[in-house]
């Protein structure tokens, strides 16, 4: 069974799928932009949107009429003012309206008088982390889909939900994340999802407190949360394929993403640095500002570290993902540009992965399913409260300096962690 979400692109409009949370994914997509082939056949289709639709109905009727969803079973979840006011117009888009917000046992019972099959759907229960990864991709998916989206509730979203990533990864490890992150269309929430995961995986190996782990993995979370101001076109386009003029706009999202972060309620300096400096390099070529050496400190070289494994090993990168192995193998190959200790430290959070994949394979196989899953990827959510209240001046050092209690391989990180402090705040 699969069901298609058409929202506006707002946090608010994507909770009216919450109730399917933990118990199938929902696609969602933001119309009238082209809709994917792996999202053109769903079951049942839900129309979700805090204000009617500003395109009009005639053209949101032809573009469904264009993919075939006009003949689907429609339910359209809107506020009860709107729906009034635009009566005629709502009957001509849905079979059944519902009010938003919706209560979930109303979007369960509505659908399953539609398809037979969401009984037994109902009766599987829910797992919680893969509840976890389908909220928190919902809320990247609506971000990077619409220019609509509310910038400050996204942020807000996204870092109240870092304690149930971290959570999550705790529990059921890093294997489960993945698998269902990497079943999401969008190249950017996945990335960002699988980053987090990374992160928060990274950081407990290190063995910090979970304050710290938890503002490490919101800002792995966020850090790309200036694509929100990159068109579509471009974001969906890959690597290669960018036009010099596109990879300039591209090349804008660190300072797009200081510019959001800063005007958002709550969010600590150091995430804010995070996503402003995590594509400089140590040797100054990286951007916005060409920053190196130590003008950077350690908690945005061990972000760089992960954002650069992550994008090595994601499934959804032109020409496939790169094994585990190679992509540590490439971060060694660059220590002009990231932290060569650093990246030593970081072989541990690779051995995990490659114990997921061979896991993974091993059960695939007993399964009779010879498909090797080999990149998968984590999300991590953040406490609104536990990010607010973080010690700014003890992060750029501690969580990076914790690892006295680690192994060997990372003690010298904290002889370069001295001046990490000075650089915080962009």
């Amino acid at each position: 069974m699969r069901i298609l979400a058409l929202t506006d692109g707002s946090v608010r409009s994507a909770t009216a799928v919450d109730a399917f949370d933990g118990r199938m994914q929902v696609d969602m997509h933001v119309p009238l932009a082209p809709l994917p082939k792996d999202m053109s056949k769903p079951d049942i289709v839900i129309l979700s949107f805090e204000e009617f639709p500003a395109f009009g109905v005639k053209p949101l009727l032809a573009w469904m009429e264009k993919y075939d969803l006009s003949q689907k079973p429609r339910i359209l979840c809107m506020p009860r003012s709107i729906t009034r006011q635009y009566s005629a117009s709502v009957r001509m888009i849905a079979d059944k309206t519902l009010p938003l917000p919706v209560r979930s046992e109303v979007v369960l019972d509505t659908v399953q008088r539609m398809d037979t099959r969401l009984p037994q759907i109902r009766k599987q229960g829910r797992n919680e982390t893969v509840a976890t990864v389908h909220r928190t991709a919902r809320r990247f998916i609506s971000a990077f889909s619409s220019d609509q989206g509310d910038a400050g509730t996204t942020v807000l979203a996204l870092s109240a939900a870092t304690k149930e990533v971290c959570t999550a990864l705790d529990n059921d490890g890093l294997g489960d994340w993945l698998s269902e992150v990497n079943k999401y269309h969008s190249s950017t929430a996945r990335h960002c999802m699988i980053v987090a995961a990374f992160a928060s995986i990274w950081a407990r190996q290190l063995g910090v407190n979970d304050r710290d782990l938890q503002l490490f993995t919101c800002g792995a979370l966020l850090h790309d949360i200036g694509k929100m101001r990159i068109p579509l076109s471009i974001l969906d386009k890959q690597g290669d394929l960018l036009e010099p003029e596109e990879q300039a706009i591209i090349e804008t999202h660190p300072l797009e993403g200081k510019r959001i972060l800063e005007t958002a309620q709550n969010i600590n300096p150091v995430i804010i640095d995070l996503a402003y400096s995590h594509h400089e390099r140590l040797d100054g070529s990286g951007y916005p500002r060409g920053l190196e050496g130590n003008d950077i400190n350690n908690m945005v070289r061990c972000l760089t570290i992960v954002d650069i494994y992550a994008t090595l090993v994601d499934p959804g990168a032109v020409g496939g993902a790169m094994h585990p192995d190679e992509a540590f193998a490439y971060l060694q190959s660059i220590p002009e540009k990231v932290d060569r200790d650093l990246v030593g430290a970081f072989r541990s959070v690779v051995d995990i992965h490659i114990a997921q994949i061979v896991s993974s394979n091993a059960t695939d196989d007993a399964d009779g399913d010879n498909a090797a899953n080999a990149d998968e990827g984590d999300v991590a959510d953040a406490e609104e409260g536990d990010v607010a209240d973080a010690d700014v001046d003890d992060m750029g050092v501690e969580a990076v300096s914790s690892v006295d209690d680690a192994s060997d391989a990372v003690s010298n990180i904290d002889d370069a962690g001295d001046d990490a402090d000075d650089n915080k705040a962009a």
